[in-house]
Order: structure tokens, then C-alpha cells, then sequence
């Protein structure tokens, strides 16, 4: 909803003040064009352009945002099981948050239940 806001408001603004919109935008969020996987508008490009892009990049970053939530909660939970578990250094704790797969912090959440030994485990996790 606020997304459509903004948006709305950038189609309604003159080029100068897009401008010095999207200068403040690229300041705030810093990214490589290539990252994104979508056009940023030239100079002198539209009211319109502006604003779907505005739109697209705060989706992007929404996704970005909630990818990186349940990255971090699979994180939490998996250090509070060990802890309960075998107990865990901070080095170990820091260990595992470095850890960036979902998919082998998932194996390491199975593994939890079966393993006997929080070394295999922490091996698992590289």
C-alpha cells in the first residue's frame, strides 16, 4: 500500500524534483544496477519510469528483507536447540550465524534431533 503511495506521488512531480529524488534514493540504498535485474530510468526519463522503478526496488528490497528474517530466525533456532542441548560457545553461536544457505541450516535443524555430537554437527555447517 505504501508502495502504490509513493509511486502515485512520483507520477504527480516535476522532472527536476525526480531528479533529486532519485540522487537521495541511490544515497540512502546503494546498489549495483546489475544487481537488480531491472532498467533504471536514464536522466530524462519519465515521471512514470521513475515511479515503477521506485516501486520494483522497494519490492526487491521487501523480498531482500524477509529472506534475510527467516535466514536469521533458522539461525536463532538452531543455536537455541544446540545450546539446550550440548551447550554452545559464543564462537560457536557466531559459527553458525555465519552460515548464509537456508538449505543446509535446514539439514542441520533435522540433524539436531539424531546427532550425538555437537562436533559432527558443526562440521556439517562447514
Amino acid at each position: 500500500e505504501n508502495v502504490g503511495r509513493v509511486a502515485e506521488c512520483l507520477k504527480r512531480e516535476h522532472i527536476e524534483d525526480l531528479r533529486m529524488f532519485t540522487m537521495w534514493f541511490s544515497r540512502m540504498f546503494p546498489f549495483k544496477e546489475s544487481e537488480l535485474g531491472i532498467d533504471i530510468p536514464e536522466k530524462g526519463g519519465s515521471s512514470q519510469m521513475l515511479a515503477e522503478t521506485a516501486e520494483k526496488l522497494t519490492q526487491k528490497w521487501l523480498r531482500e528483507g524477509i529472506e534475510q528474517g527467516e535466514l536469521n530466525e533458522k539461525h536463532e533456532v538452531l543455536i537455541r536447540q544446540l545450546d539446550l542441548k550440548y551447550g554452545l560457545t559464543e564462537d560457536e553461536k557466531d559459527r553458525i550465524r555465519d552460515v548464509q544457505s537456508p538449505g543446509l541450516l535446514d539439514s542441520a535443524l533435522d540433524t539436531v534431533i539424531i546427532s550425538d555430537d555437537k562436533q559432527d554437527l558443526l562440521a556439517l555447517l562447514g
